[in-house]
């Protein structure tokens, strides 16, 4: 359950008016040259099974990121890494395996089941990345590499309950769907300009009409959407577009075991330059599946080259490791910390007014379970700044708390006040302190 002030979403509003509220942030420009203008964003970035041990993430002295996390240092001033939080909603989930947990990670919420399998199963509410851009009025684009499945395994963005975000697996598909539009001929762009401006106009005609028939709190939820809609009518008045994206390049399978590190990284190029041209200001970019059974780690060009599924690596460091199951579940582990710094650096590259575009995002990076395929001793990253609203350059002891503090949190961070609950209000106890 999630404590609102408002009765009335946007959602509903529109639906009601038999608007398509998804086809409009994919119209926005981009923001001026003064680092204050710049939105802030959400991003979501998930891989698979949990992060080794703490021994493995726990920071030293000084914040000195350990040794498999060294690829993370360029960024660790603007990082917090908050560790030992747990997963209480598994111990009232009683159905399923150990890799439930993916449903409860965005939603703090136990899961519906819709089969027998460990693996039928979807979330049993909305997922924090669906309901903060809900709040902001956007459509979140929700990515995903080699997801393997259409099941509760392999899918982390929800709605809400038993309501599945089915992720974009192709990056040229998700650069035609979000930017496609940024290629076209000038004069073919400003006719589909003059369009759009046509349909904001209608829009923001017959919310207008609704302003008089509701209540205080719904109204004031109702303007906060008529501005995103004046808003959006000026970026396409005003000329103000400067966004060249640039599309992902080809020569790779996406569906492709072998080509899986080059699809993530295409995808978060794409994600990177759909934040920037202000497409949109939430999404998430998932990784592989909760346990990456369907994933083989045979990516020499990227530092590791193991002929066994990331699954079974898992389970072998979980069992009675030997020095070699050691070594892969690192190399398995250091990969993804690459691929996560690779994003961050593709954010902090792009300048906005004298700041970084990650200066100006929130990025929750996040794993499905806790140590030993448990739902405890989990680890959160936090990257960016979130507009100045985040002290970053530190680590914060959580032991115990519940993982749904920290998606009030998140909330919180992107100018949410009014959210004191997130997911199953037994067990969320307000926002964790950051």
């Amino acid at each position: 359950m999630i404590a609102q002030r408002s009765t009335l979403r946007r959602r509903t509003v529109l639906g009601g008016l038999g608007l398509a509220a998804v086809t409009l942030p994919w119209l926005r420009s981009i923001p001026s040259a003064n680092a204050a203008d710049y939105p802030t964003r959400f991003v979501v970035f998930f891989s698979p099974n949990e992060p080794i041990d703490e021994g493995y993430w726990k920071p030293g002295a000084d914040f000195a990121l350990t040794e498999v996390m060294q690829a993370l240092v360029p960024f660790k001033q603007k990082l917090v890494l908050i560790g030992n939080m747990s997963m209480h909603t598994r111990d009232l989930d009683k159905f399923g395996g150990g890799h439930v947990g993916i449903g409860h990670l965005l939603t703090g919420e136990i899961n519906i089941p819709y089969g027998t399998a460990n693996y039928e199963f979807w979330a049993g509410g909305i997922s924090v990345d669906q309901f903060i851009a809900s709040e902001l009025g956007v459509q979140p684009l929700t990515l995903a590499a080699c997801p393997g499945g259409n099941n509760g395994n392999s899918r982390i963005s929800y709605a809400g309950a038993n309501q599945p975000v089915h992720p974009i697996e192709d990056p040229q598909k998700a650069f035609d769907s979000v930017l496609g539009d940024y290629t076209l001929p000038p004069d073919e762009l400003a006719a589909m300009r003059a369009q759009r401006k046509i349909v904001l106009d209608s829009v923001a005609g017959q919310l207008g009409s609704l302003q008089g028939k509701l209540g205080r709190d719904d109204r004031q939820k109702l303007e906060m959407h008529l501005d995103s809609v004046r808003e959006l009518e000026q970026g396409l008045a005003g000329g103000t577009l400067s966004c060249n994206p640039t599309a992902p390049a080809g020569g790779f399978d996406y569906e492709s075991n072998a080509d899986y590190p080059i699809t993530s990284r295409r995808h978060m190029d794409v994600l990177a330059q759909a934040l920037a041209c202000d497409v949109t200001r939430v999404a998430s970019i998932q990784l592989g599946n909760t346990g990456g059974g369907n994933l083989t780690p045979q990516w020499p060009d990227f530092g590791v080259d193991i002929n066994i599924d990331e699954h079974n690596i898992a389970h072998a460091y979980n069992q009675s490791a030997t020095a070699t199951d050691i070594a892969r579940r690192e190399a398995v582990e250091r990969f993804y910390y690459e691929q996560f710094a690779y994003f961050l650096g593709k954010l902090d590259s792009i300048d906005e007014g004298g700041e970084s575009l990650l200066d100006h995002t929130l990025v929750l990076w996040t794993k499905p379970i806790g140590y030993n395929h448990s739902g405890d001793k989990l680890l959160f990253i936090l990257a960016g700044g979130a507009n100045g609203a985040l002290q970053t350059g530190r680590y914060l002891e959580r032991a115990n708390e519940p993982h749904n503090n920290l998606l009030v949190t998140c909330c919180n961070l992107m100018g949410l006040d009014h959210v004191e609950s997130f997911g199953d209000p037994s067990i969320c106890t307000g926002a964790t302190s950051v």
